[in-house]
């Protein structure tokens, strides 16, 4: 580069940043990190009180705002929701604090990210920097277009001097229910305001009201304090249906004796400049045919998911669509038809997805989709699949049916790229590989995760012939009193006869049942069975003993969990005091103050509740005194290891300890061995299960444990 040639601007070069924080050590560190991102060319202002940051943007243009939630004027939300009342740009909440919610509650309120104090280093100063700076480029932008707008309006002016809506300037009046009535334009110069020569009255309630100061209620305020105001927009509807925006100034008037009348003011018309402010904003972020987000906006939902999984600990998914055989479809029927066909293509996707992703059109026949907030990159392949299938259905163009395919790359965040476009271009190759293998079908961008997509997908397929084949069957482990070694009680265990693979293991299928969806039938089917095994021993003449089934986490949360267990037991003849409930800790602990409320519930229905795994999660004692629970059973892993390491056996004994405290049962599961049960009896827990008193067989085998009524 010679030395006439211009150098590039640095990063943020002329931003005008805000730091609200009454703290100075922390003061000090967003100052420094916005002069190491800006390399000295950003200025930073800085206000101790939300009184002194709404005077800064009041008298000073600034672009980006850093601000700590709580300051000496102003606590939490209130002090986002002044300042955000104040400014257009950006702003960042920088805070200590990390309460559950607090992101959430933050971006409602208009922060546009929220970052943690001791993150804040210059490579994350300088993406805000750049953010900023795109925002003040497009205000540019904007300002030129409101100054094309004016102009425009000026000419419209000189045309257009006649009592029509289009009018620039109206005279108005507005008595005291805050109704607007509108005057002839020029109508205060030729009559002195006298009110028996106005032309042409009409009186608007605005569907909305913008003024810049706030909302509708602060500018009711202003009027009611009879004070003067200005820049006050509105906006209406006219009869044709197109909107009509209107920006006014006002003052307060009085009679002879001093009394106020009302207001009296003049309103000009900027819907030229709304309309192209919009238009502006439209084709800037948005897809000229289908109306979803472009490229550009694409880019940025990205970018925020990105930045919501990496403060979440969690992923996200990228889904790259190109459609099958397009060119065909223009060819055949002409541009028009294909442009209808992208329309409905751009439908049937956002009906795949939910609320927070984003599905984009990046041009041509591609599109991309952002899955925000994904557990497991795994899950992106149920998205896919879901795509493809609602392709299935024949597309209606104008009368005519037409199918259409699409062939589907997938990337993941973080194992395939750790920003926008490395993600994005990971799913372009993937969508490649996927068209040049057959197409209507989706690929992943690593070998791996495409065998263990399509393994996936195979076992929810064969679940779902499961539930419909009648191959799920439950087996039954025994519950004994460990003092006696009789049979007090027993467990109801899933298990699936697979077609063709035999017995599928329970630890491959439970959770793709909960993935998948099928565990709500499934968990119903497993507690009918055992009712209606219960129903079947008693007709038998058998002295039945309790049956204890395990509920997953999804069940567990239905809110008319209650009601449907009350009718199985209804339907089958069963007393609530065969069946008992098994629950995880970890479901309980997910939502205590949830579970609390359920668990009265059951327990109300009659039903017995034992936490199973107990010692496994992170329970919150205070919440276990609270909770309604009849058995604390402990989990398998420290009983086997009990007598052989210290640390296990210290476990099980407090659990035993604490359950005899709290005036519940103790169960001890997976007891394989005589010196198991020793240390168990030695300890004072009265109930067991596992391999050393049986395994889980079918209800015709544990039925002969049972003994026959006299």
């Amino acid at each position: 580069m010679s030395s006439t040639e211009p150098h590039p601007a640095e990063p943020g070069s002329g931003l005008r940043v805000l730091v609200l924080e009454d703290n100075a050590a922390d003061a000090m560190v967003a100052q420094a990190a916005v002069a190491r991102a800006g390399r000295g060319t950003s200025t930073v202002l800085r206000a101790e009180t939300v009184v002194e940051a709404l005077r800064i943007l009041a008298s000073d243009t600034v672009h980006l705002v850093l601000l700590d939630l709580n300051v000496p004027d102003s606590r939490g939300m209130a002090t986002l929701r002044r300042v955000r009342g104040a400014t257009r740009c950006p702003i960042i909440v920088v805070t200590a604090e990390d309460r559950p919610g607090l992101d959430e509650e933050a971006l409602d309120e208009g922060a546009f990210e929220i970052l943690h104090k001791g993150k804040l280093g210059a490579e994350t100063i300088a993406r805000l920097l750049r953010l900023a700076e795109g925002q003040r480029r497009t205000q540019e932008l904007l300002e030129g277009t409101e100054r094309v707008a004016r102009e425009e309006l000026r000419r419209s002016e000189a045309r257009f001097r006649s009592l029509t809506e289009l009018s620039s300037d109206w005279f108005w009046e507005q008595d005291a229910a805050l109704c607007f009535t509108y005057l002839s334009p020029g109508f205060a110069a030729r009559s002195g305001g006298d009110p028996a020569r106005i032309l042409g009255s009409k009186r608007w309630e605005f569907e909305e009201v913008v003024p810049a100061s706030g909302a509708w209620a602060d500018h009711r305020a202003v009027l009611e304090a009879r004070q003067p105001f200005r820049d006050f927009e509105q906006i209406s509807t006219r009869a044709d249906g197109t909107r009509l925006y209107l920006s006014s100034s006002g003052e307060p008037v009085y009679d002879a004796a001093g009394e106020f009348t009302g207001y009296r003011g003049v309103s000009s018309n900027i819907t030229v400049r709304k309309n192209a402010e919009e238009k502006l904003a439209q084709l800037a972020q948005f897809d000229a045919v289908t109306g979803l987000p472009n490229r550009n906006l694409l880019q940025e939902r990205l970018d925020h998911a990105i930045a919501q999984a990496q403060r979440r600990g969690r992923g996200a998914g990228v889904l790259f669509a190109d459609l099958d055989r397009f060119k065909l479809v223009n060819d055949t029927h002409g541009h028009d038809v294909g442009d209808e066909l992208l329309v409905l293509v751009g439908k049937r996707l956002k009906a795949c997805m939910r609320r927070d992703d984003t599905v984009a059109r990046v041009g041509g026949d591609e599109f991309a989709v952002v899955i925000a907030d994904l557990a497991r990159p795994d899950d992106a392949a149920l998205v896919a699949q879901k795509i493809l299938d609602s392709f299935a259905a024949p597309f209606d163009l104008g009368g005519k049916e037409a199918f259409i395919t699409a062939s589907i790359g997938v990337a993941a965040f973080p194992n395939d790229g750790a920003d926008a476009d490395s993600l994005l271009k990971c799913a372009d190759v993937a969508m490649y590989r996927a068209k040049e293998s057959s197409r209507n079908t989706f690929c992943f961008y690593t070998a791996e995760m495409n065998a263990r997509a399509a393994s996936k997908l195979q076992l929810n397929t064969d679940l779902r012939r499961a539930v419909e084949r009648g191959e799920f069957t439950l087996h039954y482990q025994p519950k004994v009193n460990l003092a006696t070694e009789e049979m007090i009680g027993m467990e109801a265990l899933l298990r699936w006869q697979h077609a063709e693979r035999g017995m599928v293991p329970p630890l491959e299928f439970i959770p793709a049942l909960e993935d998948s969806g099928l565990i709500h039938a499934v968990g119903d089917w497993v507690v009918a069975a055992a009712c209606r095994q219960l129903s079947e021993w008693q007709r038998a003449g058998l002295q039945v003993a309790p049956v204890a089934v395990n509920l997953s986490a999804k069940q567990f949360r239905r809110r008319d969990l209650d009601q449907v267990i009350h009718r199985l037991l209804a339907e089958h003849g069963i007393s609530p005091a065969l069946l008992e409930l098994e629950i995880t800790e970890s479901s309980l602990m997910a939502d205590p103050k949830d579970a609390i409320r359920q668990l009265h519930a059951l327990r109300e229905a009659g039903l017995r509740i034992s936490v199973d795994d107990f010692g496994t999660g992170y329970s919150s004692l205070s919440y276990l005194t609270r909770l309604p629970l009849s058995t604390l059973k402990i989990d398998r892993v420290f009983v086997n290891a009990a007598t052989t390491e210290p640390a296990s056996a210290a476990i099980v004994k407090m659990v035993i300890d604490m359950a005899q405290r709290l005036n519940f049962d103790v169960v001890a599961e997976g007891i394989e061995t005589e010196q198991h049960v020793a240390f168990l009896r030695q300890h004072g827990c009265g109930q067991g299960q596992g391999y050393h008193f049986g395994r889980p067989i079918p209800a015709e085998a544990i039925a002969s444990r049972m003994l026959r009524r006299g």
